[in-house]
């Protein structure tokens, strides 16, 4: 039951994962240690206004970023910086990493609905409004580009290059319902056919 309510997130999940394995690919095409690009992205995360004034939420901000701050700096300073065998170089055998992987898409998409409301408020001032003092768009476009970064950090550790070789979830589902709606569509019946003996015709 779990797994049913949680498959949309993992679908979902596993979506943003394979576009950032496509750059993780080329990192590691290159030699690139993906902690060295994920380090900066903590920092820009940190740097920015807390998205509330609430402290648990305050709290909360910093918890996450320092917790992955240690991953990527673990990560600077360990040869096994490649995916292996594993969908991670930020495993580490840390449960800082396990902790950041699982509230990533959370992470993300606050950061996309931040930025997303920003653009619309800065459309609204300078073309539907005309009003160009409010600059409330700014302070959200620059923190939910900030978690952007933060969940960045993480998928970029975490994305294994090798899920791109996989067929995506939506894919499977998708072809679940269709096998599922093609096997509940009624078949049509050999009957005889009145007055013709054992000859048979088809009846829908």
């Amino acid at each position: 039951m779990l797994e049913e309510i949680l498959a949309p997130v993992k679908a979902i999940d596993e979506i943003v994962e394979r576009q950032y394995a496509k750059v993780r690919g080329y990192l590691d095409e290159k030699n690139i240690n993906v902690c060295y690009i994920a380090l900066p992205l903590n920092f820009i995360f940190l740097a920015t206004p807390p998205l509330s004034e609430n402290f648990s939420l305050r709290m909360f901000e910093g918890a996450y970023a320092g917790l992955d701050i240690v991953v990527n700096l673990e990560g600077l300073y360990k040869k096994e910086d490649k995916v292996s065998d594993g969908p991670s170089v930020a495993r580490l055998s840390n449960g800082n990493s396990r902790i950041t992987n699982a509230l990533r898409l959370p992470v993300f998409l606050t950061g996309a609905a931040l930025t997303a409301f920003g653009t619309y408020q800065l459309v609204d001032s300078y073309v539907s409004s005309q009003n160009s003092d409010n600059h409330e768009w700014l302070r959200n476009v620059g923190i939910g580009f900030a978690w952007l970064c933060q969940a960045s950090s993480v998928y970029l550790k975490n994305s294994d290059p090798k899920v791109l070789d996989k067929k995506p979830m939506w894919k499977n589902a998708l072809e679940k319902v269709v096998g599922f709606y093609e096997s509940a569509k009624p078949q049509p019946a050999m009957v005889p056919a009145p007055g013709q003996g054992p000859n048979m015709r088809l009846i829908e």
